[in-house]
Formats: C-alpha cells, sequence, structure tokens
C-alpha cells in the first residue's frame, strides 16, 4: 500500500515538474512573440517617422508658406476618413486572436466576413463627405490665397477618396495582427511609408509642384492596399469570404465598435480639429502649427510601436481567465510606457529649438518652439493610458467607458477654440495640455475604480507606473532657473545634455526593476539581431 502511494506521490510531482516547465515554456514563447511583434510595430512606427520627419524640411524650403498650410490642411481633413474605421482593424485582430485561442474557425471567418461589408458601407460614406468637404472648402475656410483654392479642392478629393476606398483593406491588417505576423504588417507598411518617404523628397525637390505631391501621395497608398491584401491572401490561410454577414457577428461589432467609435470620436476632438480650428481663427500660423506635427506624430506613435501588442497578449489572458496577469500586465506596461513617453518628451521640449533649427532652419524653429513644448506635453501625458485603454479593447471592458473621453474631447476643444480667438495658435496648443490633464484625472478617480478589480492597488499603481518615473525627470527643473543666466549656446547644449543624463539614470535606478531591465536588454538585443540580418 505504501509503495503505491509513495509511486502516485511520485508520479504526481513529475505531473507537476512538467506542467511547471511547460508553463515557464509558454511564458518564454509568449514573451518571444510580444517582443517580435514589438519590434516590428517599431519598424512601422520609424517608417512613419521618416515620413512625418523626412517630407516637411523639403516641402518648406521648396514651397510657399501659403502652400505648405494648404497641404497640411487637405492632408489633415483627408485624414478624418479613418474615423470610419470605427476601430474595426483592432476589432479583427482582437476577435481573430479570440477565435484562435479557442478554435473556431466559423465564428473567426464570419468575423471577419462582417468586418468587411460595414466598412465598405463605411467607405462610401466617407467619399461622400470628401465629395461635400471639397467644394465647401473656400466658405469653411476663407484664409485660403485665392490662387490655391482650386487646387485645393482637387487634392482633398483626391487624398481623401484614397484613404475612403482604403478602409476595406484594414480587415486583411487586421487578420495578420490577429495571426501574430505582425512582421508581415511591417514590411509592407513600413516599406510603403518609406518608399513614400523618398518619392516625396524627390519630386518636393524637382517639381515644387502640390499636383505630384498629391499623385505621389495617391499611389503609394493604393500600392500598399494590394500589397497587404497580396500578403494576407500568401502568408495566412485565413481569407475574406464575401457572404451575408451574421447576425452574431454584427451585433459583436456593434458591441466593440460602438465605444470604439465613442473613443475615436474624443481622439478627433483631442488631436484631429487642431489643425482646422488653427485654419479658421490663425491661418497664417498654420505652417508652424502644421510643422509641429512631424515630432507629434513621432511621439503619438512611441506607445503603439512598443505597447500595440498588448492587445494579443490580453486578449489570450482574457480568454484564459488570468485576471492576476491582466493586473501585472497593466502595473508594469504602464510603468515601461510612462519612462519611455517622458524621454521622448523630455528630449524633444530640452532640445526643441536646437531640433528645429536643425530640421526646419532658424526661421521656423522661433516660431514654432513654442507651440512644439504645449503640444509635446499634451500629448505625452495622453499617451501614458495607452497600455491601460489597449488591455481594455483586449478584455472588452471598453464599453464601461462613454463619458470621460467625450468629456475630455470636449474640454480640448472648448479650451482650443476659445483660447483660440483670444490667443491664437497658442491658445489652441494649451487645449491639448488642459484636455490631458482632465483626461488623467478622470482616468485616476473614475475610470480605473470602474474597471479594476477592487482588490487592484489603485494607489500603488499610480505611484509606481505614472509618479515614479516622471519624477526622476525633476532634475531637469535646474534649466528653469539657468535660464537667466547668461550662457554661451555651448554651454547650455553642454548643459542641458548632462541634466538628461543624469534624470535617465535614475528612470534606470529608481523606476524599474530587475525584470523590466531584462525586457528592455532582450528587445534592444532583438533589434540588433535583426538588424544585423538586415545589413549582412
Amino acid at each position: 500500500m505504501r509503495d503505491i502511494q509513495s509511486r502516485d506521490a511520485s508520479r504526481n510531482r513529475q505531473n507537476q515538474i512538467k506542467l511547471d516547465v511547460s508553463g515557464e515554456h509558454d511564458e518564454k514563447d509568449r514573451a518571444s512573440i510580444f517582443l517580435q511583434n514589438s519590434f516590428a510595430n517599431i519598424v512601422i512606427g520609424a517608417s512613419t517617422a521618416c515620413l512625418s520627419l523626412g517630407v516637411p524640411p523639403v516641402i518648406v524650403r521648396t514651397l510657399p508658406a501659403s502652400e505648405f498650410a494648404v497641404w497640411s490642411l487637405v492632408l489633415q481633413i483627408a485624414g478624418y476618413t479613418g474615423l470610419l474605421n470605427l476601430g474595426l482593424q483592432n476589432a479583427v485582430g482582437r476577435y481573430v486572436a479570440f477565435y484562435e485561442a479557442h478554435a473556431d474557425a466559423p465564428g473567426r471567418d464570419g468575423f471577419i466576413s462582417a468586418s468587411f461589408w460595414v466598412l465598405c458601407l463605411m467607405a462610401t460614406l466617407a467619399a461622400t463627405g470628401i465629395v461635400i468637404s471639397a467644394f465647401q472648402l473656400n466658405r469653411f475656410f476663407p484664409g485660403i490665397p485665392f490662387d490655391l483654392a482650386v487646387d485645393a479642392k482637387y487634392m482633398l478629393l483626391a487624398a481623401g477618396g484614397t484613404l475612403a476606398v482604403g478602409l476595406p483593406f484594414t480587415v486583411f491588417t487586421g487578420i495578420l495582427v490577429g495571426l501574430r505576423r505582425n512582421d508581415i504588417v511591417a514590411y509592407v507598411v513600413g516599406g510603403t511609408k518609406l518608399a513614400l518617404t523618398v518619392l516625396l523628397i524627390i519630386i518636393g525637390w524637382v517639381s515644387h509642384s502640390l499636383y505630384w505631391l498629391t499623385a505621389c501621395f495617391v499611389g503609394a497608398n493604393f500600392a500598399s492596399y494590394l500589397a497587404i491584401w497580396a500578403s494576407c491572401e500568401k502568408f495566412t490561410a485565413v481569407s475574406v469570404n464575401l457572404r451575408m454577414p451574421s447576425a452574431t457577428a454584427l451585433r459583436q461589432i456593434s458591441s466593440y465598435c460602438g465605444t470604439v467609435a465613442v473613443w475615436w470620436i474624443s481622439s478627433f476632438m483631442i488631436s484631429g480639429l487642431d489643425v482646422v480650428i488653427v485654419g479658421r481663427v490663425d491661418f497664417p500660423s498654420l505652417p508652424y502649427y502644421s510643422a509641429c506635427l512631424g515630432p507629434i506624430t513621432v511621439l503619438a506613435g512611441v506607445m503603439p510601436a512598443l505597447f500595440g501588442p498588448l492587445l494579443q497578449v490580453g486578449a489570450m489572458y482574457s480568454a484564459q481567465g488570468q485576471e492576476a496577469q491582466l493586473e501585472q500586465t497593466l502595473m508594469r506596461s504602464t510603468r515601461l510606457a510612462t519612462v519611455v513617453i517622458s524621454s521622448v518628451a523630455a528630449v524633444l521640449i530640452v532640445f526643441d529649438r536646437e531640433i528645429l533649427t536643425a530640421w526646419l532652419g532658424a526661421a521656423y524653429a522661433v516660431q514654432t518652439a513654442p507651440i512644439l513644448r504645449l503640444l509635446v506635453l499634451g500629448h505625452a501625458l495622453r499617451q501614458i493610458a495607452f497600455p491601460y485603454t489597449t488591455l481594455l479593447l483586449a478584455t472588452n471592458k471598453h464599453g464601461q467607458l462613454l463619458l470621460s473621453p467625450l468629456l475630455e474631447g470636449i474640454v480640448n476643444v472648448v479650451v482650443a477654440v476659445v483660447a483660440g480667438r483670444m490667443y491664437g495658435v497658442m491658445g489652441v496648443a494649451s487645449g491639448v495640455v488642459v484636455g490631458a490633464i482632465a483626461g488623467q484625472l478622470m482616468n485616476y478617480f473614475l475610470n480605473l475604480p470602474r474597471t479594476q478589480e477592487k482588490s487592484f492597488a489603485r494607489l500603488t499603481f499610480i505611484k509606481s507606473s505614472v509618479l515614479r518615473p516622471i519624477l526622476c525627470f525633476t532634475p531637469l527643473g535646474v534649466l528653469g532657473l539657468m535660464a537667466k543666466a547668461n550662457l554661451s549656446d555651448r554651454m547650455l547644449i553642454g548643459a542641458k545634455a548632462l541634466l538628461l543624463v543624469v534624470s535617465l539614470l535614475m528612470v534606470w535606478r529608481f523606476a524599474i526593476d530587475c525584470r523590466e531591465k531584462e525586457t528592455i536588454r532582450a528587445l534592444i538585443n532583438r533589434g540588433r539581431f535583426l538588424l544585423g540580418r538586415i545589413v549582412t
């Protein structure tokens, strides 16, 4: 009897060891996939940065300020078509990952098909809106010079129509993301944006023509649509079946995207209307405000590039009911997000004049630097919440957040309009900061208590994941005192660099733990490895 019990106990210990080892392997596999997908997103973010930072220096040096303003305004309005995506690209990625975890191919295919049909409808609505906007452009923006009015109208028709056609193709991107093929998306999207950057630079220098710049934009976007479709067909076993959407899939889309649409409207009010408001209340300052959008695009792209894969990870944890893992993921990802976004923002704010002078020239730097500081501060504060909102999407809890995004957007728009009429472009920029502060306060006092378990240590989360990393940058406050000193440019730049290095060392020492340091090292090593493969 004792022998039997001994053998059973031994067998149980062996099984437990196997389960522990299997769990460790699963955790390592998940971490590896997360890092791989994060690096793929970084590639996309880097290509977006190249486009945002590489083209404006050429345009501001080859086109008059009024034409640069029209170019920026047209692309901003054309980009409004993206609002009608309704978050369906992320929804497809989330539900594909969810159904894959449950091995439910019919449910997956039904959701993909329904999403495609919905996006075709949205594309039609978007194209209609672009046509109406194009023929009312002069009425909306009387500051547009008379000799550019006709060109602006046809530019908007071409650029906006192209982006409207691209809406249904985002389904294929969602499929690839849901199947964790972010690398393919990185190659296609990143490659297209790099090609577009090079072409716009060449055409800008050679032609000095808004017409040819717009033609290049249209052609590159159509090429990217075809490439993402072909890649999805070639590298996955999933395809879009053009069948009538099921009631179940439509309910899922309505449930998921109804709230996301509110978020997108809020995002539209926060970072989509600012260019339009400046164009309306202070059109002469629009070139300088538009020049800030390059660094802001880079700043805003950091979070999706690094933490976009949280959508798949969170969906997987949610499907398996691992609430403790979700809370731990929220704590760590928010802490790393705060470190990253604070570091990037510190560089942009501390070296604003130097960066803008080297990038756009001294004339633009003088006008743009004060605007850039406000925009960087506002967008950095807002981006700290990116991991939190991504995990809400992954766990389908985003439906509990309807009021706060709308209130943040309303605060942003109201302050921007009122202050913009009083103080021009600086008033519009201040609206971004005030809206971001309002949003963060609502996250802490309203959203976290509603979406997290009662056991969630909210105060600890704020202290360790948000406040501690930010406080590590307090040495930069010395720069405010040094502003009154008569230091040479070289000494001032040296002092800025020294204080920034001290701040980053404090972050590494006090703000992140050993496991997070290992994650950062692994991401850097993987980047070196992939770059080495590209070079060789």
